[in-house]
């Protein structure tokens, strides 16, 4: 074997090996965009969670939010207001962050739709909405506009309601 032929071997190898590199960053790369998702997903869904396991496991709060999402916050002491409106900021921040992660491509937009659909309903309580009204300048623009006319786009389902037919 010549001292040439080594040489184009060797090159063919090398090209080989570059091929080969290339395609194993793709597919790291593939898989890091994949575990952001899935990141994504399992945080929104934990932080979803919580608002509902704080809800069932602080009867405080929960008599709170009864309270003040049916009467509004004209009916709440100034101390009451304070808690419930964070509270809602809680929620509307979470929704927040969950709509820019969908936007981003990060969530899954099934799990997205069922999640954000309980926005409506909870916009439609008086308090909530109230709370919205009170805190909105703390959100992004794009969120207020989505936001809002996520909410009117459709119908609220009671959340608290008796199933149908009961």
């Amino acid at each position: 074997m010549t001292l040439e032929t080594t040489s184009q071997l060797v090159g063919i190898l090398a090209n080989i090996a570059v091929i080969a590199s290339i395609l194993f960053v793709a597919l790291q790369v593939r898989m890091g965009v994949q575990m952001l998702r899935d990141a994504a997903v399992r945080n929104h869904s934990e932080k979803l969670q919580s608002v509902s396991r704080m809800l069932a496991e602080n009867a405080e709060l929960a008599e709170l939010w009864s309270r003040g999402s049916k009467a509004g916050l004209e009916s709440l002491s100034d101390t009451e207001r304070v808690r419930f409106i964070n509270f809602c900021t809680y929620m509307f921040r979470t929704w927040e962050e969950l709509h820019l992660q969908h936007s981003s491509g990060k969530m899954d937009g099934a799990l997205y739709t069922a999640n954000i659909s309980i926005m409506r309903d909870i916009f439609h309580l008086r308090g909530a909405n109230e709370a919205w009204q009170v805190r909105r300048h703390v959100f992004t623009p794009a969120f207020q506009t989505y936001f809002e006319s996520y909410v009117a786009s459709g119908e609220a389902k009671p959340l608290y309601g008796s199933p149908p037919g009961a």
